[in-house]
């Protein structure tokens, strides 16, 4: 009953996050005005805006002027929804599931943004500082903060790894830069390093570093299928998305799988 819950308010958070992809890179409120077919720009009804439910019953298409939707939109939500299932089965019904529910909405988010724009929005860093700030002190309250415990204290472990992963990709960037002689990494994969060690405590640089085999892994596929030619430049900040969700499911795993196999 729990994970199904879930799963409903996963789809309607989902929900918020295509609007925010949308909105957030174009500086539009995500409040207001409601959501409008982008077609005919006839304002959404809300009983046409539940979320997955609303495009089944439509067949994908707008009831006004009968355009299709687009996929990502249902795909976004559903997505979303599992997310938050699987968050919930990863971590348990204790306090820290709501960081790690928090933290895995701002990844989809910054996953649509920075691969439709390349950007990371400093409004979704500062959401991620604050809210990671707020955890923090609440930490002293309810135990779970950073999301993957270990012997450190929460402060030291959630500011102490923010600031290390900031730091361990700024040295990335430089040696990149030194090496291909362009920027190797943006200033906002830098900031959302910082986002993720406050969450993921000293687990972000396990984090960090399977976003490089991860980029590396979807580069070749994208390659592969010349969906992208041989230099053209791809936005890291997905990347760093995945790795930091494999790390929240299966970091704990991953480490003692490595500890043991050395």
């Amino acid at each position: 009953m729990i994970g199904f819950i879930l799963f409903l308010y996963g789809l309607i958070v989902g929900s918020f996050i295509n609007v925010g992809a949308y909105r957030i890179p174009k500086k539009r409120s995500i409040v207001s005005p409601g959501s409008c077919c982008p077609n005919c720009n006839e304002p959404i009804k809300f009983y046409d805006n539940i979320p997955l439910l609303s495009y089944l019953i439509l067949r994908g298409k707008c009831r006004n002027c009968n355009e299709p939707i687009s996929l990502r939109y249902p795909a976004v939500e559903l997505i979303s929804g599992l997310l938050f299932v699987a968050t919930y089965m990863a971590i348990g019904f204790e306090f820290k599931l709501i960081p790690a529910l928090v933290l895995v909405s701002l990844l989809l988010l910054v996953f649509l943004i920075d691969f439709d724009h390349q950007i990371i929005p400093n409004g979704l860093v500062i959401f991620g500082l604050v809210a990671g700030a707020i955890f923090l002190g609440l930490s002293f309250l309810f135990k779970g903060f950073p999301i993957l415990e270990t012997d450190f204290h929460p402060v030291l472990s959630a500011l102490g790894s923010g600031i290390g992963g900031g730091l361990a990709l700024i040295a990335i960037a430089f040696l990149g830069e030194l090496m291909f002689k362009k920027e190797a990494m943006g200033g906002g994969d830098i900031k959302l390093a910082v986002v993720l060690g406050m969450f993921l405590g000293p687990y972000v640089f396990l984090s960090l570093f399977l976003s490089f085999f991860v980029g590396a892994f979807i580069s070749v596929i994208l390659m592969s299928g010349r969906l992208v030619k041989k230099g053209q430049q791809i936005a890291f900040g997905p990347f760093m998305a995945i790795a930091a969700v494999i790390t929240i499911y299966f970091g704990p795993g991953i480490l003692d799988w490595y500890l043991a196999f050395i």
